[in-house]
């Protein structure tokens, strides 16, 4: 077969896939199409692929291994972790904090006859056990273990929570969890016979964006977008549908942008005043000309000290984690 040229290179794309009804069909097999998609995504193209699903690492398991994907990390629990099934061991994780914790207690003071199930690490903690709690907790695949009393299930480690009730109840439990919670990204209502839970600014976004990290994989592309909208005002009004028809950020940089807070946003713009770090953008007139004209210049830089003008002796220090051959053979 003659090499095709110009190929494609989706190495800095991460694609994740749900499973239950995204992946495989409604008989829950693999469809044949989306198998031979994935591996010439993977191997053709270069791409990186993972499973997210709210099931856990043992529930996945079979769903990941049968797509052999080379490197082995998953997102499990909606988000609340990452699974390596290389090393066996989750390589990220978000377990619910104590106001999460707390919100559960809160329900189950407010509705007597509530049932629950919590996914940990090791086991699945079934609180006042019904027969459709039972079944969501068998699918787990994980020892199980019953209770009555809240204050006596262990509160390490839960990963999520799911709410079992008949559809009424359940739209009762949510409008009263999410009156007490910060937030409503953390929550799903999964069926009409279930509601789940996983700690707050936890979510299967925010899972992939940390995957990403750990692959390495995602670049800003300022340069693009400021030349197609100009300005950073048409920049700061644009909607998510206009993002992805522009096609000019990645999947995982897109979700990146989404899931950034304006508080988190501030707080470094706090702490760098506080410090004295001066924050530079391309549209300042201190940021380095030789750098508005490289490929993927950075989108902000972090200076204290003398400014000094372009014409300065200058020493540039390059991270070597996705090194050329040519950047390698330059440093040594």
């Amino acid at each position: 077969m003659e090499e095709v040229k110009n190929k494609v290179d989706l190495s800095e794309w991460l694609l994740a896939s749900d499973i239950d009804g995204t992946l495989n069909n409604k008989a829950r097999n693999l469809v044949v199409r989306n198998y031979d998609m994935i591996h010439r995504f993977i191997n053709d193209y270069g791409g990186n692929f993972t499973l997210a699903s709210g099931r856990s690492p043992e529930s996945m398991r079979k769903h990941f291994k049968r797509l052999d994907i080379a490197d082995g990390k998953a997102i499990v629990l909606n988000g609340a972790g990452i699974y390596d099934y290389a090393e066996e061991k989750m390589v990220w994780q978000s377990p619910m904090n104590e106001h999460c914790i707390d919100m559960v207690r809160k329900s189950v003071k407010k509705f007597p006859t509530l049932a629950f199930q919590v996914i940990t690490d090791k086991y699945v903690y079934l609180f006042r056990p019904t027969a459709s709690a039972r079944i969501l907790a068998i699918n787990a695949q994980l020892p199980i273990k019953y209770y009555y009393n809240f204050e006596s299930i262990p509160k390490e480690n839960w990963y999520k929570v799911i709410y079992t009730a008949i559809p009424p109840a359940i739209n009762q439990v949510k409008k009263f969890i999410e009156s007490l919670s910060k937030t409503t990204e953390n929550l799903m209502l999964s069926s009409a016979w279930s509601y789940e839970m996983v700690n707050e600014d936890t979510n299967k976004g925010v899972a992939v964006l940390k995957l990403a990290d750990i692959l390495g994989v995602g670049s800003p592309k300022l340069n693009e977008v400021m030349d197609r909208f100009e300005d950073i005002e048409r920049v700061n009004s644009l909607t998510l549908k206009q993002w992805i028809e522009s096609r000019i950020l990645t999947p995982n940089e897109l979700a990146r942008i989404n899931n950034v807070s304006s508080e988190r946003i501030y707080s470094v713009i706090k702490y760098c005043k506080f410090n004295g770090i001066r924050i530079i953008t391309p549209e300042d007139n201190e940021y380095p000309e030789k750098l508005r004209y490289i490929e993927n210049p950075p989108i902000a830089l972090y200076a204290r000290g003398k400014r000094l003008d372009d014409s300065a002796p200058s020493i540039g220090i390059v991270g070597a984690r996705k090194s050329t051959e040519f950047g390698q053979k330059a440093a040594y």
